[in-house]
């Protein structure tokens, strides 16, 4: 037979783990959960702060199916958003990039770049891969932020 817990002893050991368990802490930030054994500094930081993307291209069709952003002024924008992320290029231009490139650290596949312990290689690799271009920009913005903390 199989014995029944009297009704007490149920809420005495539910109280008990709601009382002994740990504190709620806030949410871990990417450079808290993986932290970066180097440093990113880029050359080419764009703006700070968010970018005033009305000043370098138009919203149309907001609300529907057919919205986009056409940029007006590439050049303002790529200068504002910084290197690695759309539509700047400057990566490329970035010494550090280069360096990196020519020791042989940013070969391999860019998925195997993903949340390690070095948060340039892992922006640099991403800023510069062949991907989807929605994917990519997912991910670069990702490894520029989780390297500052």
């Amino acid at each position: 037979m199989k014995k029944i817990a009297a009704p007490g002893s149920a809420f005495a050991l539910t109280a008990f783990l709601l009382l002994a368990a740990k504190p709620h802490r806030e949410a871990v930030t990417r450079a808290e959960a993986v932290p970066s054994q180097d440093s990113l500094t880029l050359a080419f930081p764009g703006e700070k702060g968010p970018v005033p993307y009305e000043k370098y291209g138009r919203f149309e069709e907001l609300g529907t199916s057919r919205y986009r952003y056409a940029i007006t002024d590439r050049t303002g924008l790529a200068r504002a958003v910084g290197e690695g992320i759309y539509p700047n290029t400057d990566v490329f231009k970035d010494p550090a990039y280069q360096k990196l490139l020519k020791e042989g650290k940013l070969s391999g596949n860019h998925w195997h770049f993903v949340d390690t312990p070095t948060a340039a290689l892992n922006f640099y690799k991403w800023a510069s891969t062949a991907e989807d271009p929605g994917v990519k920009q997912e991910k670069t913005p990702m490894m520029r932020t989780s390297s500052h903390g």
